[in-house]
């Protein structure tokens, strides 16, 4: 049995080792979000020795891409979704369950636990069809990448918080086998899920609508440029929307990388222009990306704009991005952002030059 094998059905065996009934998940009725990731992430410390990851991050961005917590085994990377109460109560929680396990893939995790810990009954409802009719849906996709616990399943461990006996998970490593993951699962994965609406041609990929700026105008007001003339407009128009189409080409993680970067960063003024500049350390935190991850990001990034990692003169190592084209574009997108208080990837990561018009 390979590492990753192991590891998979050592975390099945932790999550569900005894079925509770439907009167047990009472215990999960009114719990916040934050507090059930608490109580995943401790059954997890209880039984490291039989897991014996390396490190374990509760993903606290608002970019977490469909994962609340990510576990590291050296290289590889296992991601837990966790539906709360208040989750299951709403009318497009199944959607959003499926949107979010489409993003997912993002974070190069090999494996997705879903882990439904909400009450089957509160005072007014009951949420066993609502929650069997997504589980069932999910299972008949037979996707190996993800594995849904339903509340029954997961109630007792997280409540009785118990070191699961290394016997019997060794009994069950020797029953079961993990495949990897293929490409192809993957691509047909997020086409089911995303029910036709985004076509995938690159599970690294998703092809997304982009809206073109038509006229700039509330750039050139917040930004208070005068006199601009038709061929001024139509020529910063081309820039702009060659730069989206630039853009349209990479995969959201790389498309929060540079938003992020944009955002978070600080303008460097030389002589004759102004580039941006951010410690790695920000984006690596911002993001839970490890400092591999950030100079593969740059990389891929560096292969259509002017952006690359080095020292300033205060001797510490910092990315910087430059001009595209030759003009100061990203530092107009941030002081556009900064003075009309919207998030950079509103505009970059949603593809959405249309903030830029009036």
């Amino acid at each position: 049995m390979n590492n990753l094998n192991e590891k998979i059905v050592s975390l099945s065996t932790i999550l569900s080792e005894k079925r509770g009934t439907d009167i047990d998940t009472e215990y999960f009725k009114n719990l916040k979000h934050d507090t059930l990731l608490d109580e995943v992430i401790s059954l997890f410390e209880i039984n490291k020795s039989n897991l014996g990851y390396s490190q374990i991050q509760k993903m606290q961005s608002l970019n977490d891409h469909g994962v609340d917590i990510l576990m590291h085994f050296g290289e590889i990377k296992i991601g837990f979704q966790i539906k709360s109460h208040f989750d299951v109560t709403e009318n497009n929680f199944a959607a959003n369950v499926k949107r979010q396990i489409s993003e997912s893939y993002f974070h190069g995790i090999k494996k997705l636990y879903l882990l439904i810990c909400a009450p089957i009954n509160d005072d007014s409802n009951n949420y066993q069809f609502r929650i069997s009719h997504l589980v069932n849906e999910i299972s008949s996709y037979k996707f190996k990448y993800i594995s849904v616990f339903e509340p029954q399943e997961i109630i007792l461990q997280l409540k009785n918080k118990q070191l699961i006996s290394n016997d019997v998970i060794q009994r069950m490593q020797s029953n079961y086998i993990f495949d990897e993951v293929s490409n192809d699962e993957i691509k047909k994965m997020l086409n089911l899920l995303l029910a036709g609406n985004v076509k995938i041609s690159n599970p690294n990929q998703i092809q997304r609508i982009k809206k073109k700026a038509s006229n700039l105008k509330k750039l050139y007001r917040v930004l208070k440029w005068t006199d601009i003339d038709e061929e001024m407009n139509k020529k910063d128009l081309e820039m702009f929307n060659n730069l989206l189409d630039d853009l349209e080409d990479l995969n959201p993680l790389s498309l929060d990388f540079l938003s992020i970067s944009i955002q978070k960063s600080q303008i460097k003024k030389i002589s004759y222009y102004q580039e941006l500049k951010i410690l790695p350390k920000e984006i690596e935190l911002e993001l839970s990306l490890s400092p591999k991850d950030v100079m593969e990001q740059i990389a891929i990034l560096g292969k259509k704009f002017k952006i690359s990692i080095d020292d300033d003169s205060e001797g510490l190592d910092y990315i910087f991005i430059g001009n595209y084209s030759g003009i100061e574009i990203f530092v107009f997108i941030k002081n556009f952002c900064d003075k009309i208080d919207i998030k950079v990837k509103d505009i970059i990561t949603n593809l959405n030059f249309e903030l830029f018009d009036e």
